[in-house]
């Protein structure tokens, strides 16, 4: 049996991989916290995930090192967005 390692924060999406990926593999769950706000919900989500399934354990990671990720990511985000809206022309109703 060998082991799959599936990164997730506990959601559709890596529940729908575990269903794909069949009973005859070992599943291990993996969340990371770089400090986003939903972490613990997350984290609890991926433990559920893995109790219900056999064969299935999950593993959370923390990578402080990272922490304020989301926050620079959505303002590199928000600077993208407001300098397309600068480039696209005015219309008129």
């Amino acid at each position: 049996m060998s082991t799959i390692i599936v990164l997730t924060g506990g959601g559709l999406k890596g529940a729908a991989a575990s269903g794909c990926l069949g009973t005859e593999q070992k599943l291990v769950f993996v969340h990371v916290s770089y400090g986003q706000l939903a972490a613990k919900a997350e984290a609890d989500a991926v433990r559920r995930l893995a109790a219900a399934i056999p064969e299935a354990r999950s593993l959370a990671v923390e990578m402080p090192h990272l922490v304020g990720i989301e926050l620079r990511l959505a303002e590199e985000a928000a600077g993208e967005e407001a300098a397309a809206a600068r480039r696209l022309p005015a219309t008129t109703a």
